[in-house]
């Protein structure tokens, strides 16, 4: 089966988006220890010791 149709990307108005993502510190770190109380057995909660 051959893709016969040509299609375009839209394009995306970079201007009017906002890309300021700047997250408080406390609130992150919050964040991951809730998700470690809830999940114990995720990745990111997981400590290996040497």
């Amino acid at each position: 089966m051959a893709l016969n149709d040509k299609f375009t990307i839209q394009e995306i108005n970079m201007e009017t988006k906002e890309f300021s993502y700047d997250i408080n510190a406390k609130e992150l770190e919050a964040y991951w220890s809730n998700e470690c109380e809830k999940h114990p057995t995720n990745n990111h909660c997981k400590v290996y010791c040497d």
